[in-house]
């Protein structure tokens, strides 16, 4: 009450769980059992899975403007930039069909893509020698990163892509958009296009 109580909360202040109890904690928020079992229900290993949780819980939108909002609080400049374009580009997307909000699947992509275009703007900059520039890209993407499922490792990625491979019977070059295409499916999001192509070629190659 010591934070709604106040006029203007709500522009800060959006949601939240009181979670005490290891149930709750388990079922609401969904911290692995065993996280709980190895380092205790106070460790930062389970603070950190109930926060990473909660953000899966609130709709991908509402949690870039909560998150924007917290970056003007905090005065975070290249976190805030990073949002800023993200929420403009929501807005943008929102306004092709005179709706009022988008899915957190089309909110995704719009962050992979903005995801993209920072990386190759840092890379074309530093092959400017502009490490300024580039820096500046890169800082931006890893605030825009935290909002992406957790990456795979290319070990990982080569061993979808092989049960893929088999799974479709291909056996060549000609093969790789449709070995694509199911890799891209399957993943959605959870390995960089670069890699997963790269993978793709090598595997099919050989």
């Amino acid at each position: 009450s010591a934070i709604t109580s106040a006029n203007g909360s709500s522009k800060v202040f959006s949601i939240g769980f009181v979670t005490y109890s290891n149930h709750s904690k388990t079922t609401i928020l969904k911290v692995p059992k065993k996280i709980i079992k190895k380092y205790g229900a106070v460790s930062t290993q389970c603070c950190l899975a109930m926060v990473n949780n909660l953000n899966k819980i609130m709709n991908l939108p509402d949690l870039i403007s909560s998150d924007i909002k917290k970056a003007m609080l905090a005065k975070a400049t290249d976190k805030l930039a990073a949002l800023r374009a993200v929420k403009a580009a929501i807005m943008l997307e929102a306004t092709k069909d005179g709706s009022s909000s988008i899915s957190d699947e089309i909110a995704l992509s719009i962050i992979k893509r903005l995801v993209k275009q920072r990386r190759d703007s840092a890379e074309i900059y530093l092959k400017e020698s502009r490490q300024d520039l580039a820096d500046d890209e890169l800082k931006q993407l890893k605030h825009l990163e935290t909002y992406l499922p957790e990456q795979l490792s290319s070990s990982e990625v080569e061993i979808i892509v092989k049960e893929i491979i088999v799974e479709i019977g291909a056996g060549s070059m000609s093969d790789m958009g449709r070995v694509m295409g199911k890799v891209m499916s399957k993943l959605n999001g959870k390995a960089d296009g670069k890699l997963i192509s790269e993978t793709v070629k090598n595997l099919l190659s050989k």
